[in-house]
């Protein structure tokens, strides 16, 4: 966790507008995101799970005044508080949940699964959840078109490849496995693996032609991230 404390989170929130294939997913992922949180967020009790430096905690604060941000990064949290002013926040890690069991409506949870167990947090999560509470998990894709190729560059040059990324199968079975109904879910991103220069060149106009193919067959398999809403039922 050292190396995730080190990273600036304002630098690493201005990368969504000054990389073009950041930038493409954050135009792509974030109103699909928000119509969720509308839709299952407003006037609840939320938990933001691995909130980071809270760009989806203020955007589930525009729709309910109970939200709660966890995050494991001191930093983060601190960048949170006192640059979105959001003051309702804990620091906590996510396979040990310090709450009440029973006590959200709606748990979000954004790019943090490829980066925990997940077996334990969704245990954690599906506790700390009310009967008929609902999910909205962003996660990575294992078989994404980008990831595949930056998985083959990783092992040519010797890199360290630090996420755990899952594939769709192991998600819906992981939800099985814990009593979680599949309500909705979107894999429909166009991103693939492109060198720096033709990113800044032609890279967007590439992956929204892609993204526009894959509407006929309303799923693309090679989608970047996948986003899940799950209902607990117990």
């Amino acid at each position: 966790m050292k190396d995730y404390d080190e990273v600036d989170p304002e630098q690493y929130e201005r990368m969504y507008d000054e990389i073009p294939r950041e930038n493409y997913m954050k135009e792509h992922w974030r109103p699909l995101i928000e119509e969720s949180i509308e839709k299952y967020c407003k006037g609840k009790e939320v938990l933001d799970l691995g909130c980071g430096y809270g760009r989806y905690t203020t955007i589930i604060s525009k729709y309910t005044e109970n939200v709660l941000g966890l995050d494991i990064s001191k930093r983060w949290l601190n960048h949170l508080k006192t640059k979105k002013n959001i003051s309702n926040i804990i620091r906590a890690d996510a396979h040990s949940i310090p709450l009440k069991n029973k006590s959200f409506d709606v748990i979000v949870t954004i790019g943090l699964f490829e980066y925990i167990n997940r077996n334990i947090v969704i245990k954690e999560m599906n506790s700390i959840l009310k009967s008929d509470g609902f999910c909205i998990i962003l996660v990575p894709n294992k078989y994404s078109a980008i990831r595949i190729v930056g998985r083959l560059i990783g092992r040519v040059f010797r890199r360290e490849y630090a996420a755990n990324e899952p594939s769709k199968k192991e998600m819906l079975k992981l939800f099985e496995n814990n009593g979680l109904e599949l309500i909705a879910y979107r894999m429909d991103d166009g991103l693939i693996w492109l060198p720096n220069f033709l990113d800044r060149l032609v890279g967007k106009r590439i992956y929204h032609l892609i993204g526009n193919f894959f509407k006929i067959f309303r799923e693309n398999p090679f989608s970047n991230v996948m986003l899940f809403i799950v209902r607990k039922h117990n």
